[in-house]
């Protein structure tokens, strides 16, 4: 049998006194931590801890003094008071981080009440007020507050400054005003009839009809809404203008259901409803897009459309309308701001600059950017102004009827560089199909040209044509075929003043036709018994070389009819008096010519191709010898022009040798022909120069006419 321990009865004492501390220390704090509802934020203390704790005390009670241990061991201690050291033990489990904010963390960060019974208005552990610190902690933050004071009892939930214990039936985040949220989660007036805030009840009460909430005597199918319970409803949509609410609305609305006009309300801070929500001044609405914050909104008001719209610089106020917005309400707000850019750039869904200009600045032309405006040579998917603006650069009329829509889609693939191109040879080319394009099918209003036509010893026709208004170097120009299919054979071509043409045919008639690319038709003015070589129009009128045909001789010699041989003939197609007169003496001829006021003819008497001038017309007048062995000739235009840059209407002398290769001379008194050095291959038995004029009658102001008919 073991002796029995002594106990130091002073010893006893002061471990009792220990021990009480300790645990009177651990269930302080374990109390008013579970009353603050201090919560987990470091690292968890375990059991571990607690047995570390206990053994370090169990050290330093072994090494101390036997006057102090009594000589006993901690061992010893622990054996006579287990059940204490089990209580600890799981009070440090329990309570995860007591001694760790003990000692390091004295802030309250979040509040959980777990007590039945109300608290002190101080915390063991926290000098701040237990009704303040909630509010402090949770500034900014109503959800979360709100879901705190629901898990206070009402004893606390009235200690708070930032709970209000609602209709005595739970805790909300409130102040003296009542709750803070007015509706549930499913957007429901939190209907109650009292609060508490502080001990200190508001509304009924329990008794009477003071009702903290005005709605509370409206049910949702309630008519007739009071003032109050308006104004409640209009304070839920959080709307700032508290102005809004007043004896008019109130009168307006009350057929209106309290469900009505919560659901009117519910769209107060639509756009639609600023003036309503923020007050008629604008510069307190809030931003025109900050409702649709990101390029994927959707549903963008006509406010913000505005903005994005006017923000890329337009200014067509016919635009953005309610419609377009409804229109547009499922568009993202980044794909009406790259529409807009179109809009200002002018390029429009088929990639086509300028079309849509009329979006951004209206109908009004004048108004809009330059046509090619940010384009280059190498830009592409021209705009219908673009190309036009080039066209009508090019001095060409017909940009209205060709630069058409299609044709725009036509060529967007085209740079401004190729249609540069393209419009200006519809011009350059010189051909009909060409002015066509540039000048329309009404050849009246094409630009005066001259011509040379030459008519091979095959009978096919050549042209020499000038570009309008250049007069220089046309024999240099190379010879074009006239690819109109034509069932005539014709051996010499002019134009008459009435810019009709005309000419003989191979079996010696007349025949005329009114454009170059027509057919030739039998001159229905001139029949008889005439047959010519060639025609020429001198001093504007019409002069025709003999063909050799039997006829008779009148008394006075004339052949009246028939044409004698090389003979000239004067061809009159007067309407009222149509006849052919033999004129220019007894000389044989075969070409005839006006050149400075004069008349000279090539003589085949001697089949030398002589040319044979005289300074005057008479019938009897003998021709001078002045040289040439030509087979044809013809005045053209030298090209000369005044010291103001206008053509002197002077001209030269075209000739064809021989061998019917084109001579130019620039006198016709000197016997000096040079041979045409270029594009000079293909010989011609006949050459004419005419004027493409395609006005009638053929402009008289012009040099070129002015050389030809004399005037």
């Amino acid at each position: 049998m073991k002796p029995a321990i002594k106990v130091n009865g002073r010893v006893i004492i002061i471990n009792s006194i220990v021990v009480l501390i300790i645990l009177g220390i651990l269930w302080l704090v374990h109390n008013n931590i579970r009353k603050e509802g201090l919560e987990e934020q470091k690292p968890s203390v375990t059991s571990k801890f607690f047995d570390k704790l206990i053994t370090n005390i169990g050290n330093k009670f072994d090494k101390a003094p036997p006057e102090i241990n009594n000589g006993k061991t901690f061992a010893d201690f622990q054996n006579t008071s287990s059940g204490i050291f089990d209580d600890l033990k799981a009070i440090f489990t329990k309570e995860k981080d007591i001694i760790y904010d003990l000692s390091f963390n004295t802030a309250i960060t979040s509040v959980i009440d777990t007590t039945t019974q109300p608290c002190s208005g101080k915390t063991f552990t926290n000098a701040k007020k237990f009704g303040s610190s909630l509010a402090i902690n949770y500034k900014g933050k109503t959800s979360e507050l709100n879901e705190k004071c629901a898990q206070l009892t009402s004893e606390n939930c009235n200690l708070t400054d930032s709970c209000v214990w609602v209709g005595g039936k739970k805790c909300m985040a409130g102040d003296v005003e009542g709750p803070t949220i007015k509706v549930d989660s499913n957007g429901k007036d939190i209907d109650y009839a009292y609060y508490t805030y502080k001990s200190e009840c508001y509304g009924s009460c329990g008794t009477g009809t003071n009702f903290a909430n005005p709605c509370t005597e409206f049910k949702d199918e309630d008519a007739g809404v009071n003032i109050q319970c308006i104004s409640r409803l209009w304070g839920q949509t959080e709307c700032p203008n508290s102005r809004y609410v007043n004896r008019s609305l109130v009168e307006k609305l009350k057929d209106y259901s309290k469900a009505g006009i919560k659901a009117i309300f519910s769209k107060a801070r639509d756009e639609v409803n600023f003036a309503n929500c923020y007050g008629p001044n604008e510069a307190d609405w809030p931003l025109p897009c900050e409702l649709y914050p990101n390029d994927n909104s959707k549903k963008v008001s006509v406010r913000c459309l505005n903005k994005l719209y006017s923000d890329t610089g337009c200014d067509n106020e016919a635009i953005i309308t309610p419609n377009f917005a409804k229109a547009n309400a499922y568009r993202t707000k980044k794909e009406l701001i790259n529409e807009f850019d179109n809009y200002h750039n002018g390029v429009d869904s088929n990639g086509i600059y300028d079309s849509s200009y009329s979006k951004c600045y209206g109908n009004d032309e004048t108004r809009w950017p330059e046509p090619c405006n940010n384009t280059n040579d190498d830009s592409f998917g021209l705009s219908k102004r673009c190309l036009t603006s080039l066209f009508d650069a090019t001095g060409c009329t017909t940009a209205k009827k060709l630069i058409t829509s299609q044709y725009v889609l036509d060529n967007r693939r085209r740079t401004k560089r190729e249609m540069k191109k393209l419009l200006n040879d519809y011009k350059k080319n010189n051909d009909d199909e060409s002015f066509k394009q540039c000048y329309g099918e009404n050849r009246s209003t094409w630009p005066i040209r001259t011509m040379i036509i030459g008519i091979g010893f095959d009978y096919r026709i050549f042209f020499k044509r000038s570009r309008p208004g250049d007069l220089t170097y046309l024999e240099d120009l190379p010879w074009e075929l006239d690819i109109t299919p034509s069932q005539r054979n014709m051996t010499s071509i002019i134009q008459l003043l009435n810019g009709w043409f005309y000419g003989t045919g191979d079996d010696g008639l007349l025949y005329r036709k009114r454009y170059l690319g027509d057919q030739w038709v039998l001159d229905d003015v001139i029949d008889g018994p005439y047959l010519f070589r060639r025609v020429r129009l001198v001093w504007g009128l019409i002069i025709g070389v003999g063909l050799y045909r039997d006829g008779k001789e009148d008394s006075n010699g004339m052949w009246t009819d028939g044409t004698r041989n090389n003979y000239l003939y004067l061809i009159d197609r007067s309407p009222y008096n149509p006849k052919v007169t033999e004129i220019g003496g007894s000389y044989s001829v075969i070409d005839v010519m006006q050149v400075m006021g004069s008349y000279f003819a090539i003589s085949v008497v001697r089949d030398d191709g002589y040319i044979l001038l005289r300074k005057e017309w008479t019938r009897n007048e003998q021709y001078r010898l002045d040289g040439g062995l030509l087979i044809a000739f013809t005045n053209i235009p030298d090209g000369s022009t005044k010291t103001d840059g206008k053509p002197t209407g002077k001209t030269r002398v075209l000739g064809l040798g021989l061998q019917g290769l084109l001579y130019t001379e620039k006198s016709i008194e000197t016997n000096k022909w040079d041979l045409v050095p270029y594009n000079n291959t293909i010989p011609m038995q006949n050459i004419g120069f005419c004027i493409i004029s395609n006005n009638t009658p053929a402009d008289s102001t012009d040099p070129a006419v002015k050389m030809l008919t004399g005037i």
